[in-house]
């Protein structure tokens, strides 16, 4: 049973857009942060969509990732990802048509799906899904 299996909580899960520094240079940071009273509880995988976006390797003392809470007696994971792109390298190539691997125009600019976190839990593999991320109003750099 999924549900009995659960050992995490999700605190917020929000995607915020950017652009700028750079011409031609976008992304979007994805941020998912999860609770957990179980200290045997390790995040270790986040997927939004069907790409891994980010490999979590905690270190006994990663405050940067890792928080204990002594008022919830619990840990606060916070789970970050990122995308970049930079179009401004395709008009250098440009030759009429759209070449094979110009990925271009498939960025995106948010994402309306879910969002999956693994987690290891007494030596077995256990997945938390994240049923939407939040759209935080995008930044826009000079």
């Amino acid at each position: 049973m999924a549900s009995s299996a659960q050992k995490i909580d999700l605190l917020t899960a929000t995607q915020q857009s950017w652009a700028g520094g750079l011409a031609g240079h976008h992304g979007t940071t994805y941020t998912v942060v999860i609770q957990c009273t179980d200290t045997t509880v390790v995040p270790d995988t986040l997927w939004i969509g069907e790409t891994i976006y980010s490999k979590i390797d905690i270190k006994p003392k990663d405050s940067a990732i890792r928080k204990y809470d002594k008022k919830m007696r619990a840990y606060t994971y916070t789970l970050n990802a990122y995308e970049s792109y930079n179009d401004m390298k395709q008009l250098y190539v440009y030759s009429g048509q759209q070449q094979p691997g110009d990925n271009t125009k498939q960025h995106m600019r948010h994402y309306d799906g879910e969002a999956l976190v693994s987690y290891k839990y007494k030596g077995k593999h256990y997945s938390y899904i994240v049923k939407k991320l939040t759209r935080l109003p995008a930044l826009n750099y000079p």
